[in-house]
């Protein structure tokens, strides 16, 4: 599909697609000892994806380090802070006073850990915070594939 009479085929609308992905939830030092996965949302037009996933009232007991969610429907094609996140008892920030943002990252092409920025500068993984039952975390963000 083209438009205004463009015929350039890196300026066409040439894909569109929508479907489910499945997110797990994992720790950069020690995944939960259960699978902990919820099934996602995505839409990808060309080369722009935008994915969602939402771990409501999941444990994650044995989880240790940085949080990190994988299984996106595409590979990112760059590292970029990207997206919307909210999160209840997962995630272990730094004083309170001083965090100003939580934010998620394509850490590889097909992981996303979350990061926080600090009054002043500065950022810093966010870990799990401690682990057990009751987690919760919200997301969406946009990126883009090859």
């Amino acid at each position: 599909l083209t438009f205004n009479g463009d015929t350039a085929a890196a300026n066409a609308l040439d894909d569109y697609e929508e479907g489910t992905w499945t997110a797990t939830l994992e720790g950069t030092t020690s995944n939960p000892s259960t699978a902990v996965t919820v099934t996602g949302t995505y839409i990808k037009i060309g080369r722009l994806v935008w994915a969602d996933a939402l771990f409501s009232n999941v444990d994650t007991t044995g989880a240790s380090g940085g949080v990190q969610v994988t299984g996106f429907p595409y590979n990112s094609d760059r590292t970029v802070p990207t997206g919307n996140v909210m999160a209840h008892t997962l995630f272990d920030t730094q004083a309170a006073s001083s965090a100003t943002n939580i934010t998620p990252f394509f850490a590889s092409g097909s992981a996303v850990q979350f990061y926080q920025t600090f009054d002043g500068g500065g950022w810093a993984a966010v870990t799990h915070f401690g682990s057990g039952a009751g987690r919760y975390l919200y997301f969406s963000l946009n990126y883009t594939t090859a």
